[in-house]
């Protein structure tokens, strides 16, 4: 049979509209068997798909019903919008419903991956023990940060993944910065690694995740300057005779990506040792 081109896009869209996250292969080949219709109950699909992205739930709700009664091949995604839009609210065992429905499916382990970021901005680390050995794509990094978390809680000894987790947290998110955030206030994290963290995401760009860190510091180091925006007047601050600190450091990177030669003068004229928090 060949695909229905609007029921396909449906599908996909949905994909990575909802979480963002590759399926593996295995994954892959399983929509592509799922999606491989076209009949007069495509049109209910793409509905059902539109009034996800409406948030219209209660259309939402009348379509899934009727793609459920049909039996149709993507009933399945019309189950998953539908749990989806309703995820802040959901309980426990609605999602284990979902997965015993669609068990071995793509859309269970996408349902998974929301669920474990829902479960982890609820603080429900039971929850996120309970289902994340059963996340099979496994591929989400904010997952990785609730899961360490959740091992946290539960007295385990997480420091040097909870550090590889945090150090690769590409952009700012609730779950490695309050991994982050946590592990700042037991002591188990220092300035040496706070001052790293926003280092190394200054130098690649990522504004959000080093603001974040330099957050974990508070005023006392001076972090309330605009340093991101205004480097110059971060690089500036008085007195004039005081010693190159941490803050500098960013300064100089932010500097340097917008005016190279600014930076290179700092550095000869004012500015000769940065300190970088290694």
């Amino acid at each position: 049979m060949r695909w229905s081109a609007r029921v396909a896009a449906a599908a996909v869209a949905a994909t990575l509209v909802a979480g963002g996250a590759a399926a593996s292969p295995s994954f892959a080949s399983t929509s592509a068997r799922n999606v491989a219709v076209d009949g007069p109950g495509d049109a209910l699909v793409v509905a059902a798909r539109e009034a996800w992205s409406r948030r219209d739930a209660t259309r939402l709700a009348g379509l899934r019903s009727q793609l459920l009664v049909d039996g149709h091949p993507l009933a399945q995604w019309a189950d998953y919008w539908h749990l989806n839009l309703r995820l802040p609210t959901a309980t426990p065992a609605e999602v284990e419903d979902f997965y015993a429905r669609w068990s071995g499916t793509y859309v269970e382990d996408r349902l998974r991956n929301d669920w474990l970021l829902e479960a982890g901005k609820r603080r429900d680390w039971q929850s996120v023990r309970r289902d994340h050995p059963r996340f099979r794509m496994n591929d989400d990094p904010e997952v990785v940060c609730y899961a360490i978390l959740a091992g946290y809680a539960e007295g385990q000894a997480v420091r040097d993944r909870a550090l590889e987790a945090w150090l690769a947290q590409r952009d700012a998110d609730d779950g490695c910065h309050e991994l982050a955030r946590t592990l700042v206030g037991s002591g188990a994290f220092g300035e040496r690694e706070v001052w790293r963290k926003a280092r190394l995401a200054t130098e690649h760009g990522r504004a959000g995740a080093a603001r974040q860190a330099v957050g974990l510091l508070g005023a006392a180091h001076g972090t309330s300057t605009p340093w991101w925006s205004e480097p110059a007047r971060t690089l500036g601050r008085p007195p004039a005779t005081r010693a190159a600190d941490p803050l500098d450091g960013l300064a100089l990177a932010r500097l340097a990506a917008s005016d190279p030669a600014a930076a290179a003068s700092r550095l000869e004229t004012g500015l000769e040792r940065v300190a970088l928090g290694q």
